[in-house]
């Protein structure tokens, strides 16, 4: 392959943007009781907070986002 084909090449490569879900990028999570889970219909749903302003919609409850069946209570988010 010839350094020219390589060159074009990254450039048309997409950026690497990640998952979305840096929770670094977070402080606290709250319930939104206004939407249902994706996956499995029930809520509230979790969203991640930074001073204050909405950073993650997850559009998942507490087990689904989590993985763990014990982050049904929003309580227990940020534990």
């Amino acid at each position: 392959m010839s350094s020219r084909s390589r060159k074009r090449r990254a450039k048309l490569r997409p950026p690497d943007v990640g998952d979305g879900l840096d929770t670094a990028t977070v402080d606290r999570y709250e319930p939104d009781y206004a939407q249902s889970c994706e996956a499995c219909g029930e809520g509230p749903t979790v969203t991640g907070l930074r001073d204050g302003a909405v950073v993650l919609d997850t559009c998942l409850c507490g087990p689904c986002c989590f993985g763990d069946a014990r982050m049904v209570d929003p309580c227990t988010w940020n534990g």
